[in-house]
């Protein structure tokens, strides 16, 4: 019976890999600018279903709504027949997605550079907090399928023990937000890489808290960073992450969002300098200044196209300049960050008069030193996850040569 168990299964296997097979065909055929020569190699024998359905994934990544499509048979073929890694995306075992990490970084060169930033900042006159945001991994690696691998919490291991040989002021967010898998189910998107807003609300509230500690003298309003004093908005199975956009709407499903907005009032500026070749400012209540809502909340969810997650402030600029007359302490805030950050930027807005936010990824005028030095801030803050300190050229060229010696 086992036997005979197992041969069905294989055929119905089989059966799903034709019916969908077909379905690619027929939907290639209908594009004739994709037809051809991968269905000819496919029906010919050339070469097999896989190198079939690579091959013309690659062809649709130019396209546009042939190439969603796609996406979305591609990720139902995975889904069907078991796979637990599609287009390099993989399928943890609570269902979510994550991308494969299995390189370990070098840390040595974000280390130092932070910690040339962090004297330099304190050189200036400003105390230094370097922000460890955690990536979508539990602390022992439990959620990951058996035969992978994954070094993120390697690497913010190593990260956080240089910079605290270097003596310079550490918060780890992992122990509060991606300890277990239970708090990544709860404070990540199921199809994207980042933090949901309620984990990006968790991280404000901790880091306001670390904050207050910091400086007593502040005004620093803990009630702000209280969850209860902020209204909650859920759209049903709205965002594609950038995760799904990979596998489709079928392989990981679709994320619900939930997004807050302060039920006291928060009134404040947004000014971006760099704003699509051109500028932009918003002013008026926490809504008018930091939700892009007509944007990303649409009559209906688009998957493919749209990005909620950049519902906060609209997405990634080389400088943001957060002002409020109305916010309570008047400490001067400067942030260097990745995308992380996004929506927490737009929560410390209700909390600091003055919050400067750099991307130095993105062209700018000045360096991250030139720009602390000429606005002489209270505290800079880094904020990165493992994964982009490690990426040292793009993020981590502050404008401050390293020490001479390297972090111990």
């Amino acid at each position: 019976m086992k036997t005979r168990n197992s041969s069905i299964s294989k055929i119905a296997l089989r059966t799903i890999a034709v019916l969908l097979a077909a379905a690619l065909a027929l939907f290639i055929l209908a594009d004739m600018r994709l037809a051809g020569k991968p269905i000819a190699r496919l029906v010919s024998g050339e070469t097999s279903f896989k190198d079939f359905t690579t091959e013309v994934h690659d062809a649709l990544v130019s396209g546009t709504v042939g190439k969603y499509a796609f996406v979305n048979l591609n990720g139902l073929y995975c889904k069907l027949t078991g796979r637990s890694i599609c287009n390099q995306v993989m399928l943890l075992s609570n269902g979510m997605l994550t991308n494969l990490n299995p390189e370990k970084e070098d840390m040595r060169p974000a280390a130092d550079a932070i910690s040339a930033l962090a004297a330099f900042s304190e050189d200036e006159g400003a105390q230094f907090l370097y922000v460890l945001s955690p990536a979508k991994m539990d602390a022992e690696n439990a959620l990951l399928i058996p035969g992978e691998s994954d070094h993120s919490n390697e690497n913010g291991d190593e990260l956080l023990s240089m910079l605290r040989a270097a003596g310079v002021d550490t918060l780890d967010l992992r122990e509060a937000l991606a300890r277990t898998p239970e708090q990544i189910e709860q404070y990540f998107f199921r199809t994207d890489h980042h933090w949901n807003f309620t984990g990006a609300f968790e991280a404000y509230r901790i880091l306001t808290a670390q904050l207050a500690e910091r400086f007593p003298a502040a005004n620093i309003d803990l009630s702000r960073a209280d969850i209860a004093n902020w209204e909650a908005h859920t759209l049903r199975s709205w965002m594609l992450g950038s995760q799904g956009k990979r596998t489709g709407i079928y392989f990981g499903g679709t994320d619900d969002i939930t997004y807050y907005t302060p039920r006291f009032a928060a009134e404040s500026s947004c000014d971006i300098p760099a704003y699509s070749g051109g500028s932009a400012y918003y002013e008026g209540s926490f809504e008018d200044a930091n939700l892009r809502t007509d944007e990303y909340l649409r009559s209906r969810p688009d998957y493919f196209t749209s990005s909620p997650y950049d519902m906060y402030i609209g997405g990634e600029y080389a400088l943001v300049r957060h002002r409020s007359d109305s916010a309570p302490s008047a400490l001067r805030v400067v942030i260097v960050k990745d995308s992380f950050v996004i929506p927490v930027q737009a929560f410390l807005s209700t909390q600091f008069q003055y919050i400067d936010v750099l991307d130095p990824r993105y062209e700018s005028a000045e360096t991250v030193a030139e720009h602390i030095r000429a606005v002489q801030p209270d505290v800079v803050i880094v904020m990165l996850s493992a994964q982009s300190a490690g990426s040292y050229e793009e993020y981590a060229d502050f404008g401050v040569d390293a020490p001479a010696e390297q972090c111990p």
